[in-house]
């Protein structure tokens, strides 16, 4: 998907490449980044909230994470498209509601916004070795967040089962520099990564017996059977429905709550050509605002087809389950 990226970077987890513009602001950039990664996320939050900053204001949280992006051999090209579509909602600037104008106009988020490393979009094995080749080089910090993008079809993300994806992690973070252990929340961006439901049925693994426990659970639990000195996850988060990054804040969403208590209205959007279309055509809208919106509207027609009502757009703890690696 194209999108307006604020920067560029490699797509094996590279440094910030700033152009035009943000080289203006690459040595603060970089100077947070590394102070993200000394103190960690929660300490430099507090260190500039604790200045004052005029009635009413304050700064934002900044956000430090890495983020892993997989590809499955039996990916077809929407399911690719869908990947690379969130993964540009990720790395986008967030942008926010701001008191300073009466309208409260969305506005971009400070140029400090840390982001982390990216390893791929790619197949998975490229992309989890270029992972490890990152943690070797020490491109991701103890606590930071590790967000993994992929198509999920709540039996596997990218065609991994969980066992694969725990044993590829901790093969991954093997080789943790120093005598750091990796303490982040591995965050799932994969559709039904939190579901045991999709469309109302039960989702069966290949020989079609039914999952006894959302794949989320399940990796947390291989997780926990793969800790070492280096790696101890905290926990796994997954989304319940379809997965999917919001445009404007940047944050994990789902569309149609779950498919547990209703019908999904994304398999309508794929069995007809003329809304697949008009879905495509709403990913690729470079404005973001613009895109959201033209999205819900192609999500709303295909509820008014099923005679559903409510939100086509499910955020926060609606959206998202989460589960401990113990």
């Amino acid at each position: 998907m194209r999108d307006r990226a604020p920067r560029t970077r490699a797509a094996t987890g590279a440094r910030l490449v700033p152009t035009g513009a943000e080289a203006g602001v690459a040595g603060v950039a970089a100077q947070l980044l590394h102070l993200q990664r000394a103190a960690g996320n929660r300490a430099v939050n507090a260190a500039l909230n604790s200045a004052p900053r005029g009635a009413g204001r304050s700064v934002l949280p900044t956000v430090q994470r890495a983020i892993l992006a997989i590809d499955g051999a039996s990916d077809d090209d929407t399911s690719k498209a869908i990947t690379r579509s969130a993964l540009a909602n990720l790395m986008q600037r967030k942008r926010i509601r701001t008191a300073d104008a009466g309208d409260r106009v969305a506005t971009d988020f400070p140029a400090g916004d840390a982001r982390g490393s990216v390893y791929g979009p790619g197949v998975a094995g490229a992309s989890l070795a270029a992972l490890g080749s990152g943690v070797r080089a020490g491109g991701v910090d103890p606590d930071e967040a590790l967000y993994v993008l992929g198509h999920g079809s709540g039996v596997t993300v990218a065609d991994l089962d969980a066992e694969d994806l725990a044993t590829a992690l901790a093969q991954a973070f093997a080789a943790f520099p120093g005598a750091a252990t990796y303490r982040g929340a591995v965050k799932l961006v994969a559709c039904y990564s939190a579901s045991m439901k999709s469309d109302g049925r039960p989702i069966t693994r290949p020989d079609g017996t039914p999952i006894p426990k959302p794949y989320g659970a399940t990796l947390a639990a291989a997780l926990a059977r793969r800790s070492s000195r280096s790696f101890r996850p905290s926990r796994v988060d997954g989304v319940a429905g379809i997965a999917w990054v919001d445009e404007l804040s940047g944050a994990k969403t789902g569309f149609d709550v779950t498919g547990e208590r209703q019908q999904n209205p994304l398999e309508d959007v794929y069995e007809d050509p003329a809304l697949v279309q008009q879905w495509f055509a709403a990913m690729q809208e470079p404005d973001a605002t613009l895109r959201r919106r033209a999205m819900d509207a192609v999500l709303e027609e295909a509820h008014r087809r099923r005679g559903m009502t409510g939100p086509t757009r499910i955020t926060g703890k609606q959206a998202r389950r989460r589960y401990w690696v113990r």
